[in-house]
């Protein structure tokens, strides 16, 4: 089997951090097969070839909807304003072009269900997937080493587009420590010429399909627990539904369009919120369906179902093809209800938001289930995403200047808001962020590809920990 990872841990480094978030356990020691990039071999290429003919064989014979306007962002808590709102039409589509997709919709389920690509993975294994390359593989490591932190020994596949982004010291000294391993993605496009290699959003779904892991959690790059997620893979729902999604801020903008396609009924405004997909449990073995069909939406995403999906709204992208999938199949999931909070500093009695919470799914779970609704006033969070912008050391002293910065040009925490959510944390997640952000400026400075040739970024951030935080440890 392709890519099947070979860890061999000799022994083990705990280090002590002073952040109060406890102790970090990381692998001092892996051997790899190799230290070169790996291609894929065997199940994993006949997987690849397989789905490659069903994509080319439901490709849509038909022109792209027509963007009429950009759909409105509803904020999913304020539903409750529009007690009577009906899907937003932002997209039109001749009746010919819907029959057409129609007929590509039924010709892919079809072949997913009688004749699917097989999924290769190693059985009964978990862990986490992340893409990166280029700028974002100095977060991969920041993140990491929080993951790292709460004890979490999960191991990561970190997926680089193509074999430009394998970066020699990072995939094969850096991340190993960590117990994390580079792969290519783009080896597999070797052998399926029908297919295009993916891009942006798509490289998602294709790091999913690709990892050796049976269940395993999709993470954005500029995301990272503060708490161990070990125990949700083994806890309700993941036990039962195989499948959990966070939330994004808005109800959904969906087209009323992509119903008529795949034939279902528009299911109430108020029956989930789109998805925020930084984060996604999935099981391979429980949801392969969800996953191709998911492939085929992605893959004619920028075009078709990205707008389909979205009409223009924010995030168009990626995040909702995946519930999209499971729905069309009738497979189970789990979205978690409790809403997405923001962190940021206050502009003008206006928050200013860099980075999103995600709160815990199995409290989430237990809440909604078995309680009958959200009650708890101090929930367990579990990720935080620094999703715009990306905390990158190389960046912070120019064009992102404003998150650290003060209008005076003064250094500033970035979050000083919402504070009763910085407090429900139990520990500075500032200071112990920071600290692995320096770690990663003033250790690997002349290590990334990407910080080529930048001066100063470790005395900078250095600087900047010392004056916000105390002296550096």
């Amino acid at each position: 089997m392709g890519l099947i990872i070979f860890l061999v841990c000799a022994t083990f480094l705990w280090e002590q951090h002073p952040s109060g978030f406890g102790k970090m356990t990381v692998p001092s020691q892996l051997e790899w097969p190799s230290s070169s990039p790996q291609l894929l071999t065997g199940q994993a290429d006949e997987f690849w070839k397989k789905m490659s003919a069903l994509l080319a064989s439901a490709t849509p014979k038909c022109h792209p909807p027509k963007r009429l306007c950009t759909a409105r962002p509803i904020g999913f808590d304020r539903l409750d304003s529009f007690t009577d709102a009906t899907p937003q039409k932002c997209l039109s589509m001749p009746e010919v072009d819907i029959q057409a997709m129609q007929a590509r919709q039924q010709r892919v389920g079809s072949g997913i269900k009688t004749d699917p690509p097989v999924l290769s993975y190693q059985n009964g294994t978990r862990g986490l997937v992340t893409t990166a390359g280029a700028d974002y593989l100095p977060n991969v490591v920041i993140s990491l080493r929080m993951l790292r932190k709460t004890g979490c020994q999960l191991p990561m596949e970190v997926f680089l587009s193509t074999q430009r982004e394998w970066e020699t010291y990072i995939c094969e000294t850096v991340l190993p420590e960590l117990d994390a391993k580079c792969i290519v993605q783009s080896s597999h496009f070797r052998t399926t010429a029908n297919t295009e290699p993916p891009s942006r959003y798509q490289n998602k779904i294709v790091a999913i399909l690709t990892s050796t892991f049976e269940e395993l959690l999709f993470i954005d790059a500029d995301c990272f627990p503060v708490q161990d997620l070990t125990p949700v893979f083994g806890s309700e729902p993941f036990l039962s539904k195989g499948l959990i999604t966070f939330p994004d801020y808005w109800a959904s903008t969906a087209s009323q369009i992509f119903y008529d396609i795949i034939q279902q009924p528009f299911p109430p405004l108020t029956a989930h919120q789109t998805t925020e997909s930084g984060e996604i449990f999935i099981s391979k073995k429980t949801h392969q369906d969800t996953l191709l069909l998911a492939m085929y939406y992605n893959h004619f995403g920028k075009k078709f179902y990205y707008p389909l999906l979205s009409q223009g709204a924010s995030g168009e992208g990626d995040k909702d093809t995946f519930l999209a999938a499971a729905e069309f199949f009738n497979e189970s999931y789990y979205a978690v209800h409790r809403g997405v909070r923001s962190l940021g500093h206050m502009v003008n009695d206006h928050l200013d938001g860099s980075a999103m919470i995600q709160f815990d799914p199995v409290e989430d779970y237990i809440e909604t289930i078995k309680d009958h609704g959200i009650t708890n006033k101090n929930p367990h969070i579990l990720f935080v995403h620094n999703n715009y912008p990306k905390i990158n050391p190389r960046l912070l002293w120019n064009e992102h200047a404003h998150i650290i910065h003060n209008s005076k040009g003064e250094f500033r925490r970035p979050w000083t808001a919402e504070k009763e959510i910085l407090d429900s944390f139990g520990f500075d997640v500032q200071r112990s962020h920071w600290e692995e952000i320096s770690w990663t400026a003033c250790n690997l400075e002349d290590k990334f590809q990407a910080w080529e040739g930048v001066d100063e970024i470790c005395n900078n951030t250095r600087d900047y920990f010392d004056k916000i935080f105390g002296a550096s440890s």
